[in-house]
């Protein structure tokens, strides 16, 4: 018997086999492959993080598009580049301006940033999607905003998400 929650998934298997993208994917999807890149768990080419389950090692990641993986840098206390801001008075490990993450190595505080055209970055420290902590949709004034990961404070579960203005 076919139920209409069937039905809804075939549709979007449907869609998605026609070449649409998700807005949101999981990374590794279940019972899939962990994307790598520089060595660390990155969120697939053409995507940022929106999210992160650190305990599980499972990337919430956002369709961003038309992203320069040239233009891409390692940020870490061990790279020429180590990036702290702070930002609504706590001090956090990010990307520097105008880059989003696309991958963490957590044990070794070390991110993969990207150029991301942002304008706001704020702390988040409870939104989730039912499994996993992420960088919500806003709705200001009326506009939809959706968010993106440029940093994380593991040790006090705190991310910082960055939007368009």
């Amino acid at each position: 018997m076919i139920t209409r929650p069937h039905l809804i998934g075939m549709a979007v298997g449907l869609l998605f086999a026609a070449g649409a993208r998700a807005q949101y994917i999981y990374d590794p999807p279940p019972g899939g492959q962990t994307t790598v890149c520089n060595g660390m768990h990155c969120c697939p080419s053409g995507y940022t993080m929106a999210g992160i389950h650190v305990g599980d090692n499972v990337l919430r990641c956002r369709f961003a598009g038309g992203m320069n993986i040239n233009q891409c840098y390692l940020d870490g206390p061990s790279q020429p580049t180590y990036t702290v801001q702070t930002v609504n008075g706590t001090a956090v490990h990010t990307c520097a301006n105008s880059y989003a993450m696309v991958g963490i190595n957590v044990s070794a505080n070390l991110f993969t940033c990207c150029p991301y055209t942002e304008n706001v970055r704020f702390i988040d420290v409870s939104s989730s999607d039912g499994y996993m902590h992420i960088c919500p949709t806003l709705n200001i004034n009326g506009a939809l905003r959706e968010t993106v990961m440029g940093g994380i404070h593991v040790g006090r579960n705190l991310l910082v998400c960055e939007y368009l203005f």
